[in-house]
């Protein structure tokens, strides 16, 4: 019995002790743990966290989200005037981004509007036109072409285009009348009165041969049949009673042309303004509605001032009568021919050896320049 009880007391002290020895080698361990936990702690709070990305310490406690840096000056503007654009840019390095961290919100670049202001604009010309046209016009003529100032059009405060918007040159287009077809006057309708100063001393023999010869060119150049193309003529002198006339449409062709020969020197003074006044009554009375008509002036001499024959002659030019003029010695003078004719075209001089000649540039005249 008291050995039993010495064994359960020594049983009991040796548990005691191991509790003890266990119970301080615990606190022994707790102790040594707290004081490492404390050491990591200060030593973070003490470590930059750049070190700690170099060491990889960590990679969500240090993530850094990035930000703009400032804006650069804004670059030049695209164009000198009108409207341009002009613009500027920022980086995302203030800080960059790093370990997932955000990139930064918004636009790395701004464009915005530059010199809104007009440009002067200086004007251009276009393309000059074609000539205008030369054939069939008759004698030496002016031909014009033109060009406009809108490649491009001068804007507010631009200058125009210097120079002239027109153009001229001459042309002589008798080259072109030499070539026309023959029988110019076939399929035409006129009605044709020639007068002839034959008074006494403005004409001699020889001239009114040379007029004859001129007027039978004429009534053939012209093909007058009676019917499209009729013919007359006044052979003045002296009073009204005294004249030579062939009344328009009058007679078929073949008497015509034998009145035509019979043509003759008559005494007393020329007498333009009358002849004049006979050709415009014969048109009125006896032309056709719609049909051209065309007076012929023959003369060997200019007894008459400019301004008189100018006066003479505007009655006939008022009623729309085409007026001719034709001097057949070189005793003639040009202005005075010019001062009968409607236009300069129409103002001939001729010789004796050009009647032929003069016949064919009056039905060019007639026939295609101015029909």
């Amino acid at each position: 019995m008291r050995l039993m009880l010495v064994a359960t007391l020594l049983l009991v002290i040796i548990t005691v002790v191991d509790a003890g020895r266990r119970h301080r080698a615990r606190n022994r361990i707790r102790h040594r743990s707290y004081g490492r936990q404390a050491s990591v702690s200060s030593s973070r709070k003490q470590i930059n966290c750049n070190k700690i990305r170099r060491r990889q310490a960590c990679s969500k406690c240090c993530s850094v989200d990035g930000n703009w840096g400032q804006w650069s000056e804004f670059n030049p503007c695209s164009v000198t005037c009108g409207e341009g654009t002009q613009s500027r840019s920022r980086s995302c390095d203030n800080p960059p981004p790093a370990y997932d961290g955000a990139d930064c919100n918004g636009d790395g670049t701004e464009t915005r509007s530059c010199n809104t202001i007009e440009c002067l604009v200086d004007g251009n010309w276009g393309a000059w036109s074609e000539f205008s046209a030369c054939c069939p016009v008759c004698g030496v003529v002016e031909q014009t072409r033109s060009r406009v100032c809108d490649n491009p059009a001068p804007g507010p405060g631009g200058a125009d285009c210097p120079g002239d918007s027109e153009e001229t040159r001459t042309c002589d287009s008798n080259d072109c009348l030499d070539n026309a077809p023959i029988s110019l006057c076939e399929g035409q309708s006129f009605d044709v009165i020639v007068l002839l100063d034959v008074s006494a001393g403005s004409i001699t023999d020889e001239g009114i041969a040379q007029a004859r010869n001129l007027i039978q060119g004429l009534y053939t150049e012209l093909r007058i049949d009676g019917n499209l193309r009729r013919f007359g003529f006044i052979a003045y002198a002296g009073a009204m009673a005294d004249f030579n006339r062939l009344v328009l449409g009058a007679d078929d062709t073949a008497t015509q042309q034998s009145r035509i020969d019979g043509i003759s020197v008559i005494n007393g003074p020329p007498n333009l303004e009358t002849a004049i006044s006979v050709l415009v009554s014969d048109f009125t009375n006896l032309g056709r509605t719609g049909i051209r008509q065309i007076g012929i002036v023959i003369g060997a001499s200019d007894p008459f001032t400019i301004d008189d024959v100018t006066r003479f002659t505007n009655p006939a030019k008022e009623a729309n009568i085409a007026l001719y003029a034709v001097g057949i010695v070189d005793l003639v003078n040009e202005e005075y021919l010019q001062a009968i004719a409607t236009n300069a075209s129409g103002a001939i001089t001729a010789t004796s050896e050009q009647l032929e000649e003069t016949a064919t540039r009056l039905e060019q005249l007639i026939c295609l320049c101015d029909k």
